[in-house]
């Protein structure tokens, strides 16, 4: 919506998204997952209500072990981030902390993936080569933009 005086604000986010400087407008939240976001692989997949109950079955299962590990981490990254601020420093507990914070970054990890296969087999074949399609469309189109790259880094330029 345009600012009161009528001129247009090039950086208000509503009217990026308007004039497309964002990509297309997401999809609405499914009904299915009431209210809640599918993973955004999913995203341009016409799931049946059948694959949409399991998949929020699993994104509910698995939500709590997510929040707690958040929490976690959020609690460490905020503490990290007053000692670095405190009139004393103490090296063992930043240690401490910093352990913390990878325990529990690692383990959203793994509680990610888990979810991500535990989703992907419940997707079609069909749904799956699409998936596939996808992913390497976007790969070809952040190689271009970004030059190609191995395994064990990018290529010299």
């Amino acid at each position: 919506m345009p600012p009161a005086d009528g001129k247009s604000d090039a950086h208000d986010p509503c009217e990026m998204r308007e004039r497309g400087h964002w990509g297309p407008p997401m999809e609405p939240p499914r009904e299915g997952f009431s209210g809640d976001r599918p993973p955004p692989f999913l995203v341009g997949l016409r799931l049946t209500e059948d694959q949409e109950d399991k998949i929020f079955a699993i994104l509910h299962a698995n939500a709590p072990a997510m929040r707690e590990q958040s929490k976690a981490a959020h609690k460490a990254r905020e503490a990290l981030h007053d000692l670095g601020r405190a009139a004393n420093y103490d090296a063992g507990n930043a240690n401490t902390l910093a352990q913390a914070l990878g325990k529990a970054e690692s383990q959203l990890a793994v509680l990610q993936a888990h979810a991500d296969h535990d989703i992907y087999a419940v997707l079609t074949d069909e749904q799956r080569r699409r998936l596939a399609e996808h992913e390497s469309d976007h790969e070809y189109g952040h190689e271009r933009a970004n030059g190609p790259h191995r395994a064990d880094g990018p290529l010299p330029r």
